[in-house]
């Protein structure tokens, strides 16, 4: 068989494994050179003989391609399902961008609303319903809101416990006026079980910091808590040392302990233990 007739046969190779390959061809090229290049069928054998080449080789060969191929198409299958997410996700802003009402594109300050059959600016609404006006602002802009939706009065999270006295239901903070106390008192007072009733909480008597004991030294009476800002020490300390047995005389003028203090004494003491040893 002459080197023309050879030629032309493995042209015939060439093209299947084209087929088989390029992502150009057709699914149904695709599959059918496939398939003819893989499975080997006796007119294959018989191609490959007439170009003068081994049918097993050949179909080796063509195995590497085609999965190569594969390889390919599932990477450009991933890339085109990125960019098609991508490119719907730029439609959908699109769309959301000319749905937006007209009016966004005017100032602010020219914003209006319909609302039971009256149309104003956000700003005259915000005057009428006294809602904030970045929150009508907020709401008609980005939420989209319109009618009873845009003026819905923000919610004022539940309701506050009243407690009965003297015939009435009243808030902490009401009794808290009613007896003259600060509202934290007042809810320690009920909540921490520090009175037995709402009577015993509202007419207990309120001990503010003014009333605190007094200490007198050198002529001057003040609260422990004064007398500790004069003498550089906390009032746990005063009051540790009163605790112990001092007397506030003793309590305020004895020197506090330091630690550099402390660390003299020891050296001292190592000295004299060693100057004794020897």
């Amino acid at each position: 068989m002459s080197d023309s007739i050879r030629e032309t046969w493995r042209g015939v190779i060439d093209r299947a494994i084209i087929d088989a390959t390029s992502p150009d061809a057709s699914a149904a090229a695709r599959e059918t050179a496939r398939s003819w290049l893989l499975n080997a069928p006796q007119y294959f054998r018989k191609v490959c003989s007439n170009a003068g080449l081994d049918p097993d080789d050949v179909r080796e060969a063509a195995e590497v391609k085609i999965a190569q191929a594969i390889a390919l198409e599932s990477e450009g299958k991933r890339r085109r399902s990125k960019l098609e997410q991508r490119e719907a996700k730029r439609e959908e802003r699109e769309a959301q961008r000319l749905l937006r009402p007209t009016i966004e594109a005017v100032s602010p300050a020219f914003l209006t609303a319909e609302h039971n059959g009256e149309i104003h600016s956000l700003v005259e609404w915000s005057r009428r319903t006294g809602i904030k006006y970045a929150t009508l602002q907020y709401r008609f802009r980005k939420r989209g809101l319109r009618g009873d939706k845009l003026f819905a009065l923000l919610s004022m999270g539940p309701e506050p416990e009243r407690f009965e006295f003297r015939g009435e239901m009243l808030t902490i903070k009401e009794l808290a006026a009613r007896a003259g106390v600060p509202v934290v008192t007042m809810r320690d007072r009920l909540k921490r079980s520090h009175c037995a009733t709402v009577e015993e909480a509202v007419s207990k008597e309120f001990h503010k910091r003014s009333d605190a004991p007094r200490y007198e030294y050198e002529g001057r009476s003040l609260p422990l808590r004064e007398w500790a800002k004069i003498a550089g020490l906390s009032v746990e300390c005063l009051g540790q040392r009163m605790r112990d047995g001092m007397t506030f005389a003793e309590a305020i003028t004895k020197r506090p302990v330091r630690k550099s203090d402390q660390a003299r004494q020891m050296t001292a003491l190592r000295m004299a233990a060693k100057e004794a040893a020897e």
